[in-house]
């Protein structure tokens, strides 16, 4: 039963994955930093793409990056391709497929033969990201109790209490996915704790730091 199973799962997700994607991204709000990209099944109930395998990308599927975004191709985790130019791309590194010309051996036959070898599904993993270059705005913080500074004018030692906003911008997206963002994370926002507690502590060290200079 097995062996049938994987037969049949690597026919029906070999057909599914024919189609060529079209991948984008959500609307960013005023927090998120890293949104996964989506694909796009339908347009006005038009589209019969919505049983593609997760983590395949055919040849040929197309890729649109809005303005002050960066996209990141990650393939078997690892980064593949990063994009930080707006526009429509073409992808030509993933999934054989008719709709691109591969010919029905390599895109049909061939990809069969493989998933079969691996239970029924695709031994590729493909996934695509998109991080927010724009500034990250309004991102609260407060001193928890009075912070001592010498003032040098007065010649004494006063007790500063701040609260207020700041804003932060990613301006190199591979060091911020490679130095800062956990691993397997395709969604990271500022309106999260651990996330905003790290960030908010590192503002308020730079901040006690300049207040002493």
């Amino acid at each position: 039963m097995g062996l049938i199973k994987a037969i049949t799962d690597s026919i029906g997700g070999t057909f599914a994955d024919q189609w060529k994607e079209i991948i984008t991204v959500h609307a960013f709000d005023e927090h998120t930093a890293v949104s996964p990209g989506i694909v796009q099944e339908s347009n006005n109930g038009r589209g019969v793409n919505t049983k593609g395998s997760v983590g395949v990308i055919s040849n040929g599927s197309k890729i649109f990056i809005p303005e002050n975004t960066a996209a990141f191709i990650f393939s078997q985790s690892g980064i593949e391709e990063i994009i930080t130019e707006p526009g429509g791309y073409e992808y030509q590194n993933g999934e054989s497929s008719v709709f691109n010309g591969d010919g029905l051996k390599k895109s049909l036959f061939d990809n069969v033969v493989n998933r079969v070898g691996f239970g029924g599904q695709s031994d590729q993993q493909k996934q695509i990201c998109f991080v927010n270059l724009r500034e990250i705005r309004d991102i609260k913080f407060g001193t928890r109790g009075p912070v001592m500074y010498n003032d040098l004018f007065y010649g004494t030692d006063l007790e500063v209490r701040a609260f207020g906003t700041f804003s932060i911008q990613i301006t190199d997206a591979k060091q911020f996915i490679r130095n800062f963002l956990p691993a397997n994370v395709t969604y990271y926002t500022f309106d999260s704790a651990q996330a905003r507690s790290q960030i908010v502590t590192e503002f308020l060290q730079s901040f006690i730091v300049a207040l002493n200079s």
